[in-house]
């Protein structure tokens, strides 16, 4: 069993430090930058089975959370061949405690180059904002 799984804890250590790499990005303002480097062209934010949006709605989200006071932190991270998951808990600002939901787990399909193409997002209860967000 090692031996079919052996590259899985080099995936996760891996994982682990382009999530930290990637909340730093996003604390500095260089998250878009980031995931132009890092992600697909062609990322997709899913909700369900649908696409919501892509790199800009990410980069705008992400942005308007780090604005707003609010900070994620790895709890857990694990990855594959092609996906990856990141669990965070979220650091909600003093003067807004509900903007975001306590945890969110990132959950990222990744291509055969291992940049992350599709995106969902789970919360332990629905976002808001994220219920009223087009289908594209």
């Amino acid at each position: 069993a090692d031996a079919a799984h052996g590259d899985t804890a080099r995936r996760t250590r891996d994982s682990r430090t382009q999530a930290r790499e990637t909340l730093a990005a996003a604390e500095s303002g260089h998250f878009g930058a980031l995931l132009t480097e890092r992600w697909s062209p062609e990322v997709a934010l899913l909700r369900g089975g649908d696409r919501v949006g892509g790199w800009e709605l990410l980069v705008r989200a992400m942005d308007g959370d780090i604005a707003a006071g609010v900070r994620q932190r790895l709890a857990h991270a694990v990855a594959g061949r092609s996906l990856a998951v990141w669990e965070m808990d979220i650091v909600n600002p003093s003067d807004d405690p509900g903007h975001c939901p306590p945890t969110v787990a990132w959950l990222m399909t990744l291509d055969e180059a291992g940049r992350v193409h599709r995106l969902r997002l789970f919360h332990p209860r629905p976002l808001r904002a994220m219920e009223r967000l087009p289908v594209l």
